[in-house]
């Protein structure tokens, strides 16, 4: 069975970072490495950029939903009304990739 994104649904966050130019969110199903630009949504509606998300806003949060509109966003809903949006736009493209989830299993979804 190939995976999809939708299959982050459920995954806990462990541990987010900065690596070099990109966020890396390492999940107990996979890694999702994220080099366009994104945003932290708080509960409270603040947009944040991902450098000024405290550890504990993410760490132990769960994936709830997973949404995407093709050279749109990529957005990963948390539980406590937290969200992840990354763009996807053509202008805001970064490389190697826009997005990239590696699932545990081996398996590697990309997004450009």
């Amino acid at each position: 069975m190939e995976r999809t994104v939708q299959d982050m649904v459920g995954a806990k966050i462990q541990s987010f970072k900065e690596v070099c130019d990109y966020w890396q969110i390492v999940t107990d199903k996979g890694t999702i490495n994220i080099y366009n630009p994104s945003k932290y949504c708080t509960p409270q509606g603040n947009h944040l950029d991902m450098k000024d998300v405290k550890e504990e806003d993410l760490i132990n949060a769960t994936v709830t939903n997973v949404t995407f509109e093709i050279e749109k966003y990529l957005k990963f809903e948390l539980n406590y009304e937290k969200i992840l949006k990354t763009s996807l736009e053509e202008g805001e493209y970064m490389g190697p990739e826009a997005v990239s989830v590696h699932y545990n299993t081996g398996e590697t979804i990309v997004f450009e």
